[in-house]
């Protein structure tokens, strides 16, 4: 028996139904891809979840005194220009700076040129063209450019407060 007559809602019409207790070839194919795509994200975690950041402590100060020791550069800018390139093998924006403050590293006030990947897989960050940031931000010698992402303490000024605040306790200990 693998046809059941079973009426509609309102008792009207009877229409066929599949017998549960069968199983179609079509359901089996199913779940195997089901349980196919299950074990690759299993797997395959640094495909699936590409991006993984260090987590920096919630305290601001230990955060900042971490990221003062892993960045070449710290800076607060304006960002005067975006523009999106290809750079293998990621898209990259590169977002021109005028400095407004330096709290570590050599650079100049005009015309600093941050690179970002794009996109939140690659632990991009995006910048937008009259944004005022905190930057963080590492010097890559072979391309000669700085680079910055996602998983340092870039910020927007506005949600950056407490750490200039720290920055600037921190450059006020320095000898």
């Amino acid at each position: 028996m693998s046809d059941i007559s079973v009426p509609d809602k309102f008792g009207c019409a009877a229409r066929k139904m599949s017998d549960p207790t069968t199983t179609t070839i079509r359901d089996t194919r199913g779940l195997a891809v089901a349980l196919v795509l299950l074990a690759f994200i299993i797997c395959m975690p640094s495909l699936t979840f590409a991006c993984s950041c260090m987590a920096y402590p919630e305290d601001e100060a230990k955060a900042v005194a971490i990221a003062f020791a892993r960045a070449d550069v710290i800076f607060l800018g304006t960002v005067s220009a975006v523009k999106s390139k290809r750079f293998r093998p990621l898209a990259v924006r590169d977002a021109t700076f005028d400095v407004l403050s330096v709290w570590k590293g050599q650079i100049g006030r005009n015309l600093t040129v941050v690179r970002a990947a794009i996109g939140v897989l690659a632990c991009g960050y995006k910048f937008r063209k009259s944004g005022n940031y905190l930057v963080f931000a590492n010097w890559d010698a072979e391309q000669e450019i700085l680079w910055t992402n996602m998983c340092e303490l870039t910020r927007e000024q506005s949600k950056a407060q407490g750490l200039i605040r720290e920055l600037d306790k921190l450059k006020e200990s320095e000898p």
